[in-house]
C-alpha cells in the first residue's frame, strides 16, 4: 500500500494471493529502487513494483534453490548467491539489460550462504560455509577473495551490510550452546 507524505487516505499498490513466501528490497534514497523476490517451482523470479500505477514489472528470474541477495547501492545490479544450486557462484543481474552473468570467484572458498554489496558498489560481502570454518569474504567483481573474518564453526555469520559511509561493517553472528546429560536408576 501506499500513503501521501502529506497525509490522506491508504491506496493498494499490489496484492498476492495469500500463502505466496515473498522477500523484498528496497534502497535508502527518496524514489530509488524496490525489488521483490518470490519463488515459482524452481525458479527465483524478482520483479520491480510500480508504486505509481500499481503492478510489478518482472525484471529476472534463475534457477535457485533459496537464493540470498541483494541490490546494489545504485541500484543498476542483483547479485544472488544459493547454497543449493549455486555453490561457490556468485551471479549478478544488471538490471539495464535484464541480463545474468556469473562473477568468476577465485576456487576454494566454500559455498557461500548469504551476500550483500560494499557501500561503493564496487565488491560485496559474501559468508561462506567452508569444511574447517565459516568465513566472512570481500569479493571484488572481478572475483578476486579477500578473507576478513574466519571462526572455526564457533559462529554462524549472516547478513552482511555496510554502513552507508563504508566505515563499518555489520554481521549476524549466531551461537548455539549443547549440553549432554546422563540420567542413571530413573
Amino acid at each position: 500500500m501506499r500513503r501521501p507524505v502529506a497525509g490522506g487516505s491508504p491506496e493498494m499498490v499490489l496484492e498476492e494471493a495469500a500463502g505466496l513466501e515473498w522477500g523484498y528490497m528496497c534502497l535508502l534514497t527518496r524514489g530509488s529502487l524496490c525489488v521483490l523476490h518470490q519463488e515459482e517451482g524452481k525458479q527465483a523470479v524478482f520483479y520491480s513494483p510500480d508504486p505509481v500505477r500499481g503492478g510489478r514489472d518482472r525484471i529476472g528470474t534463475i534457477e535457485a534453490g533459496y537464493p540470498h541477495w541483494g541490490i546494489s547501492p545504485n541500484g543498476s545490479r542483483l547479485t544472488l548467491v544459493d547454497q543449493q544450486k549455486c555453490k561457490g557462484r556468485i551471479e549478478m543481474l544488471t538490471l539495464s539489460d535484464r541480463a545474468w552473468r556469473e562473477i568468476p570467484v577465485e576456487p576454494g572458498w566454500g559455498d557461500f550462504q548469504d551476500i550483500n554489496w560494499a557501500a561503493d558498489g564496487k565488491g560485496l560481502f559474501v559468508t561462506s560455509w567452508l569444511p574447517d570454518s565459516i568465513a566472512l569474504l570481500y569479493v571484488s567483481l572481478a572475483g578476486k577473495v579477500k578473507p576478513l573474518v574466519r571462526n572455526g564453526h564457533r559462529q554462524w555469520m549472516a547478513s552482511p551490510l555496510a554502513s552507508p559511509d563504508g566505515k563499518w561493517l555489520a554481521y549476524q553472528a549466531h551461537t548455539w550452546d549443547g549440553n549432554v546429560w546422563m540420567l542413571e536408576s530413573f
